[in-house]
Formats: structure tokens, C-alpha cells, sequence
């Protein structure tokens, strides 16, 4: 039920910051903008009370690392230059290997 209120305020919080940079009439005054703005950033500030009291800040940042590990992982895999560049074949066949391995081990911290 947390997880859907989290979500409820998330969503309100970034439809007023839509209001807000969508709106280009006259009608729209500063104090109205304002208003929605510390509406908009309290809602988002609530909300990440929420995330770190329901899951606990080690899991956020255990998840975190795991994002930044996948990102790493597919750096190696697909962006690491190939063997003809400027290095031996060996080290292309290592930094795939690596690549692939950082890779599922993010994805294994990030999904359990």
C-alpha cells in the first residue's frame, strides 16, 4: 500500500512541475507558480522520505552500485576497443569477458 502512495505522490509532484513548464498564457501569475513549485518539490521530497523509510538506504544504494555496474559491464562489452585498435587480441577477449561478467552480476544485484 506504501509502494502506491509513493507512486500517487510521485505522480501528482510531476504533474504540477508539467503545469508549470507547459503553462506559457498570461493567466498563469509568479504566485500561482510559486505555489505549485514548493507544492511540486515537497511531494517530491515526502516521497523520497517514503523510499528511504520503506526500503532502507542499503538497499537504494545497493541497487545504485548495480546500475552503475550493468552501465560498466556494458562499456566493456560493446564499447571497449577492438583488438586491431591499439592492443593485443587478448586484452579485447579479457574486457568482454569482464564486460559480461560486471554485466550479469549487476543485473543479479539489481533484480534480487
Amino acid at each position: 500500500m506504501l509502494d502506491f502512495i509513493i507512486v500517487v505522490l510521485l505522480t501528482l509532484a510531476f504533474f504540477c512541475l508539467g503545469i508549470i513548464f507547459s503553462r506559457g498564457d498570461k493567466n498563469f501569475t509568479t504566485k500561482q507558480g510559486v505555489g505549485l513549485l514548493i507544492l511540486s518539490i515537497s511531494l517530491i521530497a515526502i516521497s523520497g522520505f517514503l523510499i528511504i523509510w520503506n526500503f532502507g538506504t542499503l538497499l537504494i544504494i545497493k541497487k545504485i552500485g548495480a546500475l552503475l555496474l550493468i552501465l560498466f559491464g556494458l562499456f566493456m562489452t560493446f564499447k571497449f576497443p577492438q583488438p586491431g585498435d591499439w592492443q593485443p587480441k587478448q586484452f579485447a577477449l579479457l574486457g568482454i569477458f569482464v564486460g559480461l561478467f560486471c554485466l550479469f552480476l549487476g543485473l543479479y544485484w539489481l533484480l534480487f
